[in-house]
């Protein structure tokens, strides 16, 4: 679990410092051959799950 949260948030960070990821705008989070991408959400996608 620690591994993949890791992974999560340095390429966030990443996406972050490089201004391809904006602060307090939605991403959606896919995995593509072992790769972390972010990108805009699409319309149907656009349904806010709440946080626990």
């Amino acid at each position: 679990m620690r591994v993949i949260q890791k992974k999560v948030l340095n390429e966030l960070s990443k996406q972050m410092l490089l201004g391809k990821v904006l602060a307090k705008r939605k991403v959606v989070l896919d995995v593509f051959d072992g790769m972390v991408v972010f990108r805009a959400p699409r319309v149907e996608e656009a349904v806010v799950v709440s946080e626990n």
